[in-house]
Parts: structure tokens; C-alpha cells; sequence
């Protein structure tokens, strides 16, 4: 089965989103069981749990149900991103759909980090530009 879009794809750059296969070759967990860890992490996301400034793996797992050690097994062996950059970028795409949006106007880009799960600017400022290539104040400027 193919996996899941979970906030992988950038929004800067208007490219088709290819989908990548991950193959179960070590047999750990069923694909079942995979499947269902995928469409857990799609509820847990349309919920924007992660521009929750305290989300960790840990409060993931309690979040949707499932044993730490299994979501550490399919983000450190399966899936494109491990669950740090993961999050962040969740946290990135969205606030990048309020800057399109002209959502965020009158707000600074240190209110739009906080707002988004981040408790430093700097960090923001730093994924904002590896996921998109630009800083927040020049795509704000943008679409201004």
C-alpha cells in the first residue's frame, strides 16, 4: 500500500506530489498495523494537535493510542522524516497556508512561531527557511 501524505510535501513549490511506497521488509509490524498507524497519524493531524508547543512523541502516542515504540519504529525505519522534523514541518505548512491566506496579517513572525507550536524565533525562523527556502518575513511580503 502507499504511504500516507502526512505533511510532506512543501507548499512553496507548486510541484505534484509524488507519493512513496515504504516496504515492511523486516516484518516488525503487519502491514495492518502499519496501515493503521498511518490513518491514526492522519486523525491525529487534521486535529492540528502539533501546533501544540509541548508535542513529543510520547504525548503522540498517548494522543492516538499507540505504543511509543511503535511510532519510534515507523519514524526511525519507515517513514521520510523522523518525528522531530515531521512535526515541524506540519507546523511550517501551516502557518505558510495562514501567510497565503492573508491570515496573518498585523502579526509578527515571532507571534506566528509561538502560534504554531515553536518556543524559539530561531528555530522558527530556521525551519520556516529549510522547508521552504525563504525566510517567514519574505513570504510574508510576498502575499502582502
Amino acid at each position: 500500500y502507499k504511504r500516507a501524505n502526512l505533511g510532506s510535501q512543501p507548499l512553496i513549490a507548486d510541484e505534484v506530489q509524488s507519493e512513496k511506497s515504504f516496504k515492511n521488509t523486516n516484518a516488525i509490524l503487519s502491514d495492518e498495523h502499519l496501515e493503521w498507524i498511518v490513518l491514526s497519524l492522519e486523525d491525529w493531524t487534521n486535529s492540528k494537535k502539533y501546533l501544540e508547543s509541548d508535542v513529543t512523541m510520547i504525548t503522540l502516542a498517548a494522543d492516538v493510542n499507540i505504543p511509543i515504540h511503535h511510532l519510534a519504529y515507523y519514524f526511525n525505519q519507515l517513514s521520510e522524516y523522523k518525528f522531530i522534523e515531521w512535526r515541524n514541518n506540519l507546523r511550517i505548512d501551516y502557518v505558510v497556508e495562514l501567510i497565503k491566506n492573508k491570515q496573518c496579517q498585523n502579526k509578527t513572525v515571532d507571534t506566528l512561531g509561538k502560534e504554531c507550536g515553536f518556543k524559539s524565533n530561531s528555530t522558527f525562523v530556521q525551519n520556516f527557511k529549510l522547508r521552504t527556502g525563504m525566510l517567514p518575513s519574505d513570504l510574508m511580503k510576498k502575499y502582502q
